[in-house]
């Protein structure tokens, strides 16, 4: 069930990058999708962790990330985040945060210097974190 759990993340996530590059902005639907199909499977106790882990880890993901959004942060990613806090518990989310971060600002150079655009211009943030979730799936946390 695991498997299947990871599979319908990284196709959200998929989705979600698309249309975050494409347009800059995060749909709800996918989001909610994946809140529909993995609340119910936690409340079974099918998901690899607690429903306790995966409430933290949905206000975890939301309340630092809408936090952020005083500097740029986008909604969307405050809403992916606390998905994705759901998924995966609240103890990954904290090496998921720390390595999107890490992604981001390696990509967001690379975008100033390929693209030769300043500092303050806008990226998509879904990629980093799209990036940084399927890692920690497959290699583990990092904290």
């Amino acid at each position: 069930m695991i498997i299947f759990r990871d599979i319908i993340l990284i196709g959200i996530l998929f989705v979600i990058c698309y249309t975050d590059i494409k347009r800059m902005e995060i749909d709800n639907e996918p989001i909610l999708i994946g809140l529909a199909f993995i609340i119910p499977l936690s409340i079974a106790g099918l998901n690899s962790v607690t429903t306790y882990s995966s409430v933290y880890g949905f206000f975890l993901g939301g309340i630092v990330f809408a936090i952020l959004t005083i500097w740029g942060m986008g909604g969307g990613d405050v809403k992916l985040m606390a998905m994705i806090g759901f998924f995966l518990g609240w103890q990954q989310l904290i090496g998921i945060i720390i390595l999107s971060f890490i992604i981001g600002a390696a990509l967001g150079v690379c975008y100033v210097f390929l693209f030769k655009k300043s500092f303050k211009s806008y990226i998509p943030f879904g990629p980093p974190i799209a990036i940084a979730t399927v890692l920690t799936i497959f290699f583990g946390g990092v904290v």
